[in-house]
């Protein structure tokens, strides 16, 4: 199972949360987190946390995010939310299917039979944003 969140260190302690309830209930997962500016002692908390369940890279997505030729608005936070827009291009060759959660997400079972849905032919599954106008009404 490939997981992957994205987050720059202003928010990688609340991702820990996240990372944590996911090994509570998911072993045996390649997790990759789109890097956007976390500190090394933050990075290794977050290995330790990982270690002997699942195994954990970062890829640095700022190099990514910084050429990009636009003027982002970021209303809510950090560049960080717009790594996962890039996730195709930025994690390894070959993997064909991710699970993205945000640095926020509290998993509270396991994510096996969610990895392991059928999509058929579409590109992508997901949810509403509780952000959403809709949701608000």
């Amino acid at each position: 199972m490939n997981i992957v969140y994205a987050s720059d260190n202003n928010f990688a302690d609340i991702m820990c949360v996240s990372i944590m309830s996911f090994n509570d209930h998911n072993c045996d997962a390649l997790i990759y987190i789109l890097d956007c500016g976390i500190d090394e002692s933050k990075k290794q908390k977050i290995e330790k946390l990982c270690s002997g369940r699942n195994a954990v890279f970062f890829i640095d997505a700022k190099k990514t995010l910084d050429g990009l030729d636009y003027d982002l608005n970021i209303d809510r936070g950090s560049i960080a939310a717009y790594a996962r827009l890039f996730i195709g291009s930025m994690i390894p060759n070959g993997i064909d299917k991710v699970i993205y959660l945000d640095s926020d997400t509290l998993v509270r079972g396991s994510l096996l039979d969610l990895y392991n849905y059928e999509l058929d032919s579409f590109t992508i599954g997901g949810v509403r944003d509780s952000f959403s106008v809709l949701n608000k009404k």
